[in-house]
């Protein structure tokens, strides 16, 4: 397939042009791997993912017997014959008992529980997952804007370079009559022209890098290099999109739901009991030590039909999950198709820009020899030159668009 040429292209159109200046580089993994270890968003899940965890403890530590601890002493004293009636109060209350209470006929309770923990942490995994990719593909978009920009850089380099060149060869033609100063002076401001754009593009390529950093969770204010991207068009691994995952998690989410709505309705018994000492008013002897046990028994009958209201609106919600899911498996097809023609025309546009510079370079080649002969002026040369920059440049923007097409077709993918 034409994809595999890709990387091969990249490297070609790289060599094209002359070195820049950096302290040192920073691939595209580097920035990648910096923005998924600062992520905010990556972390929150990650905490989501233990809380969730300790819910699913908690649920579990539901299930054991309740121990508790009761202590009060009151006391309603009559001073004077000025207090509450002792009929009542009893002039006070001393409690001091432990109770236990055990919850039963509720293990399919508990089972629908923890499936909804189960699949809420099925979802934040993937979440976290569709995030991670989405933060790796703007990260990957910025990188090629920075690294587009240096290929600015590189080649307007080139041309000043290449221009100062003419500029010296041009000398002795002007002294000797063959040129005219004006023409010296025209290429002179050229080259003076060339090196404000030179800065604007490093400026311009600054300000991608720090955007860039940003994006990555990286404070750093240095201007590294960025080396070639060298993206590969992928192929999908995954059995199932996690998009489309996420869909039928949505609805299992919802289906679970349904099911603790269920045993809202089913009957519920409560065992209790408790032992100590209570007493009115307090008695120094073990005769007021003691126990008590009971049974509580819970069961709505009828709500006024709250119960068929609700399931209601889950279904109705479950069947928007449904039409969700049916459009986006629409969309992702036609954005797959598109892609792969898209990528097609992007090889043959480049094939068809790499053979016209070479035209082109043997042009500018002939060019500069009828300069240095005096058979051109200055003013035909520099037009030359203008047409050649815009040839590269052209390469250059489909490369990238090349580039950005795979980024696109891997963010896809799965």
């Amino acid at each position: 397939m034409a994809h595999r040429f890709i990387p091969f292209l990249f490297l070609i159109t790289s060599l094209l042009y002359s070195a820049i200046c950096f302290s040192q580089s920073h691939d595209l993994n580097y920035y990648l791997q910096n923005g998924s270890e600062n992520s905010p968003l990556l972390r929150d899940y990650t905490n989501q993912l233990q809380r969730n965890k300790i819910d699913s403890l908690l649920i579990l530590a539901g299930r054991k017997i309740v121990l508790s601890a009761t202590g009060q002493i009151i006391i309603a004293p009559i001073i004077n014959g000025y207090g509450y009636d002792e009929a009542i109060t009893n002039k006070g209350q001393y409690t001091a008992v432990v109770g236990i209470r055990k919850t039963l006929l509720q293990k399919n309770y508990f089972a629908a529980q923890n499936n909804r923990l189960r699949l809420r942490s099925d979802s934040l995994l993937t979440n976290q997952l569709v995030s991670r990719r989405t933060l790796e593909k703007a990260i990957t978009d910025q990188y090629l804007n920075s690294y587009d920009t240096l290929l600015q850089i590189k080649f307007q380099e080139q041309v000043i370079a290449s221009l100062e060149n003419q500029l010296i060869l041009l000398e002795p033609l002007v002294r000797n009559g063959i040129y005219l100063q004006t023409d010296y002076l025209t290429l002179k401001l050229q080259i003076q022209t060339e090196k404000i754009n030179l800065q604007l593009l490093k400026d311009g390529y600054r300000s991608t890098i720090y955007v860039l950093n940003a994006l990555s969770g990286i404070f750093d204010t240095t201007v590294f290099q960025v080396p070639s991207p060298n993206l590969i068009w992928k192929t999908s691994t995954a059995s199932v999109n996690p998009n489309l995952i996420l869909f039928s998690l949505d609805s299992l989410s919802i289906e679970a739901s349904k099911s603790l709505l269920k045993y809202n309705y089913v009957p519920k018994l409560n065992l209790w009991g408790d032992a100590g000492y209570q007493a009115i008013p307090a008695d120094p002897t073990f005769k007021k030590f003691g126990f008590s046990a009971g049974v509580s028994f819970d069961w709505i009958i009828s709500d006024g039909g709250q119960r068929n209201l609700r399931l209601q609106q889950l279904n109705i919600q479950q069947q928007n999950g449904k039409f969700y899911r049916n459009f986006y498996r629409t969309q992702y097809s036609l954005q797959l198709a598109n892609l792969e023609k898209k990528i097609q025309s992007s090889n043959s546009i480049v094939a068809l820009w790499q053979e016209e510079l070479k035209d082109m370079n043997l042009l500018m080649l002939m060019r500069r020899q009828q300069l240095v002969s005096g058979q051109l002026s200055i003013i035909d040369y520099l037009a030359a030159m203008r047409a050649y920059r815009d040839l590269q440049q052209k390469l250059n923007s489909a490369v990238i668009q090349q580039q950005r097409i795979i980024n696109e077709h891997n963010f896809l993918v799965w």
